[in-house]
């Protein structure tokens, strides 16, 4: 079979198999595990306030359906009031969805609705 050059250290290698595409174990795993930690960090910038805003949240609801509280208590909580998923349209206005929440803004206070 013809030579190979893997992907993660770039040595040369004779495969195996006709899919293989990595000289050893280590390599692949190592080459995802690269790819993984890279996506991560990426996301994290987002990932990392919505995980906040959804512990918050999640804690306040205790067994609630819905619950209603000032935007500035949320603030004060650490909740970061411009981090959602996306957008919806529930009882005539716009909600914020934040994982199975949705979140409807007033000018003062934030009704927040478990979806289940």
């Amino acid at each position: 079979m013809k030579k190979r050059i893997d992907p993660h250290t770039n040595e040369e290698f004779v495969p195996k198999r006709s899919n293989h595409k990595f000289a050893n174990a280590k390599n692949r795993q190592d080459y995802h595990n690269a790819k993984a930690n890279k996506l991560r960090k990426e996301k994290a910038a987002f990932d990392k306030p919505m995980h906040q805003n959804y512990k918050i949240i999640d804690e306040l609801m205790a067994n609630k359906n819905k619950i209603m509280e000032s935007k500035e208590f949320l603030r004060g909580k650490g909740f970061n009031h411009n981090t959602y998923h996306h957008m919806v349209q529930i009882e005539g206005k716009t909600g914020y969805a934040l994982y199975n929440f949705i979140l409807i803004y007033s000018e003062t206070h934030v009704t927040i609705l478990r979806n289940n």
